[in-house]
This record gives structure tokens, sequence and C-alpha cells, in this order.
């Protein structure tokens, strides 16, 4: 940063070293005098450096008994020994908290998250995505095994949440550790090439080999023209970068490479014959400018997860049915064109269990919604160019993690729902209040609503049913009055349980809403609030929160000056609380 003076770090003194250490083993190092002892040995290991304190104070948390803390101080004061200088020092204890991890396989999935740069937060879904593509955990739509890894890496302080929740990155110093473990234990099966930042073309490979992992991601890298002769290469992530040509020699002879990233190069219009990726399960062409999938696509019976998401030029699939092993298939703002065609092309994809699509008006829009397997399948619905007739399933809601509206003219947000009661198709819900509550219709796995352009649309009262909603994105709807319909207690309020919206809300955006009102008609609790985006809504003059509101949250709310004054606020404290933020 160009300063004048440099100014030493040191580790902590002893006092404060032992604090952060037993911070979570209080009970543990009373309940015996010699733990306490050992405890103090380990504690002396970790130098002082907070982050070698807080892993292993956090593994050795768990240990209960004091065989199992003279173990592990012998394990330390035996791995310290083995290297020299305080870098290999630090990462030899950092290497405990690995060593203590329950399995082979969760180690394995801890090594794969260091092929990310530096900082670098990935989504959840998308690394346990990664991870079925290498085979270190098997698939499903809702898969709980990957959501547990997880868990197990954020409780030995091997991985750290995002504050949004739905993403997690490493800490620096246990990347090193991540990338160094490979290296002096693995074996030559187990060697990585991280590219340094801005890197304009691929390293020279001096052993193929021996390589198992390219990972160079976010990076200017314009052409991929390398020959690979890399028989153990398992991974090649090459996403977020400036590619413009991949040679055909650059799948040489990679026979055993099944996870493969090219996404977020705008500028790749087109792929080399890929037949020979005989053993490639996972394929993310997302956000590239591929007109035409690669030839040789069709070949790979192994393929059970393609991602052509955001593809604006890719307007044909033809054929992708002949995927036979395919278990997930992404088309979210693509090009494609949900026709009868490609309709009945997906409905033939047997293993198939999730789904992203966009839909317009178009011919495959009515036999695409009256297919419930298919509904089923949706983990993120587009709808766009949509007319007054829509009516929505419901399981193709219930089953959506992300719902998005664009361009249509709809009056109502209708869904349709099951009946069990009459011999009636469906039953369509609508507001609440106006029809009986269902307590069993709930959207659990909605998590984002984003409606631009929907013009007649007056609310949006269905939402009482999606109790994990997490961010609410509504732009130029010219024609909604109220978000919850209602300016006061609803009437059939005491029969309507848990309906209180908005729980899990963190994110809410209002633009262009020139006849909006109302929110919500009184105060709600938002306990997970953390931003509110308001512009061009003249007529909301009050917010649907108190003093009580967002109470563990510092909320920031992003407002025109002028919209901000005439705020009737409902009383000074809930000014005080809200207005400078």
């Amino acid at each position: 940063m160009g300063v004048d003076k440099e100014i030493e770090v040191t580790c902590m003194m002893w006092d404060d070293a032992w604090d952060l250490f037993t911070k979570n083993m209080e009970d543990t190092i009373k309940s015996n005098p010699e733990i306490l002892e050992v405890a103090r040995s380990v504690a002396k290991k970790c130098k002082g450096l907070p982050l070698a304190l807080n892993v292993i104070g956090e593994v050795m948390a768990r240990k209960k008994t004091v065989e199992e803390w003279h173990h592990a101080a012998n394990v330390l004061s035996s791995s310290a020994a083995q290297f020299s200088g305080m870098e290999a020092e630090i990462l030899s204890i950092l290497k405990f908290s690995y060593d203590d991890l329950a399995d082979g396989k969760t180690k394995k999935c801890f090594l794969f998250c260091a092929l990310f740069p530096e900082d670098y937060e990935i989504g959840k879904d998308d690394l346990i995505d990664y991870w079925v593509g290498n085979e270190l955990i098997g698939g499903a739509k809702l898969n709980y095994e990957g959501y547990a890894i997880i868990g197990a890496l954020k409780n030995a302080c091997l991985l750290i949440e995002s504050e949004s929740k739905d993403k997690v990155k490493m800490h620096d110093v246990i990347r090193d550790m991540a990338l160094w473990i490979p290296l002096g234990f693995g074996g030559p099966q187990e060697k990585l090439v991280v590219a340094e930042e801005n890197a304009r073309k691929i390293p020279k490979i001096k052993d193929q080999e021996a390589l198992s992992s390219i990972s160079l991601i976010s990076n200017r890298i314009e052409e991929a023209c390398v020959s690979l002769d890399c028989p153990n290469l398992g991974t090649v992530l090459l996403r977020d970068n400036k590619l413009r040509n991949i040679s055909q020699d650059f799948f040489y002879r990679v026979p055993i490479l099944r996870v493969l990233d090219l996404s977020l190069n705008a500028n790749l219009t087109r792929l080399p014959n890929i037949s020979n990726l005989v053993s490639v399960r996972y394929l993310n062409l997302s956000c590239t400018g591929l007109k035409d999938l690669p030839n040789g696509l069709y070949e790979l019976n192994k393929l059970i997860y393609l991602n052509l998401e955001h593809t604006y030029m890719l307007k044909k699939i033809d054929g992708i049915s002949s995927l036979s092993s395919l278990q997930v298939l992404r088309l979210y703002g693509s090009g494609i064109d949900t026709n009868d065609n490609v309709v009945e092309e997906i409905q033939r994809l047997e293993h198939l269990y999730q789904l992203t699509i966009t839909l317009r008006s178009s011919s495959g829009l009515e036999s695409y919604l009256k297919d419930e397997k298919l509904n089923s399948y949706n983990q993120q619905l587009h709808l766009s160019n949509q007319s007054s007739e829509l009516i929505v399933p419901f399981g193709m809601i219930s089953s959506s993690r992300v719902l998005e509206i664009l361009d249509s003219n709809i009056p109502k947000l209708e869904i349709k729902l099951p009946n069990d009661d009459s011999d009636e198709e469906y039953h369509v819900l609508r507001e609440p209040m106006e029809s009986e509550y269902r307590s069993n219709i709930k959207f659990f796995s909605l998590r984002e609503v984003r409606l631009d352009n929907c013009t007649s649309l007056k609310d949006l009262t269905c939402l009482l049913y999606a109790p994990h909603l997490a961010v609410l994105y509504l732009v130029w709807l010219p024609d909604i009055h109220a978000i919850i319909d209602g300016y006061g207690p609803p009437v059939m309020s005491s029969s309507l349980p848990n309906t209180q919206p908005f729980r899990a809300l963190e994110f809410l955006t209002l633009k262009n809403l020139v006849k909006l009102r109302s929110i919500y008609w009184g105060p709600l609790p938002f306990p997970n609030l953390k931003e509110i985006n308001i512009k061009g809504c003249p007529l909301l003059t009050r917010l649907p929160i108190n003093s009580e509101s967002a109470q563990s949250q510092n909320v920031i709310i992003n407002a025109e000056k002028e919209w901000l004054e005439k705020v009737e606020w409902r009383d000074q404290a809930t000014k005080e609380r809200f207005y400078p933020s």
C-alpha cells in the first residue's frame, strides 16, 4: 500500500493465546488435571498464531479423554519435527485438523477446494456439483451428503461460510496447507497446477504424467493450444478467462478427465470435437458465446451434468436425449426455444433429476406445464413473454429455488394445486384471505423471486406460502399496489398459522413500482434482513418495520434522499434505529 513505515504484527502473547485456544473446551480441561497439562503443551505448539490456535482449538474441543490429548500432542510434535522453516512448521500444525477429518472422502472434498483462487467464494451447490462430477460423492437433487461434508469442514475451521450463507471460501493459510499436503504426502498423482493471477497463457507442464488437476480460474488466458498428454488428469478448471480458441490437441490424451469447466468465457464461440473425452461426467459451458453444441458431445456416455445457462447465442439442443446418463441439465437464460421437440427430448432423459429452464410463449409451453414429472425437476424457472392465461403448476413452483418472470402480462400469479376433494382438474391458489387456507401448501424450496416488467399484476400475496424466501426483486410492475394484499390484519388470521411473511428475507429490491402503497399491513420481525433498495416508489411511505425489527442485523437502506424524508416512521425509536443506516 506504499506505507512509510512497516509495522510488525506479532503473534499472540501467552495469556491471549490460551484464552483463544480454550474458548470452547472449558469443561473438558477442568475435568482432568492431566488434560490441562497436555492442553498447555498443545497450545504452545501453535506458537501464538491465531489461525492455528483457533483451528487446533476447535479440533481439540471434541477430544474428551486423556489418551486422545496425548495422541494429538505426539502427532503435532512428530509433524513439526519433519520440517524446517516457520512456514512448513505452521502448515504441519494446521495439517492436524485435516488428519482429524472423519474419512478419506471428506479429505478429498477438502483438497478439491484448494483449486479455487485465494479468497474465492464458491456456491455450496456448485461445489457439491463438482464433487459429484469428480465421483467424490453421489448425486441427488437434495444432496444431504454434500451439505454434511461442507458442515464438517466448517466445524473443523477448514472452510469459512459467506455472510449470505450460500457460499464458502478458504482462509489463505488453510489453502496453502491444502496445496502443500498433496506435494508432501500424496505422491505423484496428487500434483496441481494453479496459475498466478492474470496469467495470459497456460504455463508449461514439466511432468504431464503426474498431473491430476489443472486450475487456471479467473485469469486472462485467450488460447488453450498446448497438447495435453496427461493419463492421470481428472479436473480442468478454466472458468472466467478470455478464451477464444481451444485446439483439438488440448484434449489430445486425457482418458480419465471427469470435470471440465469452461464457463464465463464470453468470447468462446466454438469448441473442437470432444468425442475423445469419454470419461467426462461434469461439463460446464455456461456464460459462453457458443452458437452450436460441440461435435462429439452426444458420444459422452458418462456425462451426468451439463450446464448451458446464459448461452444466449445457442438456439438448438436437438439430440440431447442421446445423453443417456444425464442427471442435471441447466438451460436457464439460454437462447434455446422450448418448442414441442425440445420438451419431448427432455422428457426422454430417464435419469434426469434437476433442471433449470427458460419458458417463453412457444409451442412447447403447454406440454411442459402439463408434465408433472418435468415440473418436479425444476430448480430454477424463468418465464418470459407470458400472457394472462398462464397458471403455474404447484409442482413447478414447489421444486424451484429461483422463480423469475420477465416481460409478461399476468393479472395474478396463479398456482395450480392438486385437488384431493373433487373431480375438478385443479384448484387455483390466489389470496388466502379469499379462499380456504391449506396448511399443507408451502413452497419450501423457493429462495429467490425476481419479477421485471410484469403488467397487470396487482399483488403477490401468494408469497405467504414461501417461508424460505431470501431474495425479492421487483422492478417495473406498473399496476402492483401491495406486496402482501390488505391494509389491516387478515380476517382469517386466527386460522392462518405460520403465515407471517419474509422471516427468511435478506435482500428486498423495489424499483419503479409507481402504484405501490404497501409491503405488508403491519411491522415484521425480519430476523435475517440485510438490505432494502427502493427507487421510484412515490406512494410507498411506510415500511413494515418497527424498533424491534431485524434485531440481530444492521440493515442497509438504499433510497433517494427525497423519499427517505417522506417516510412515515412508526415512532421515534424506529426512526432512530433505521434512519442512520
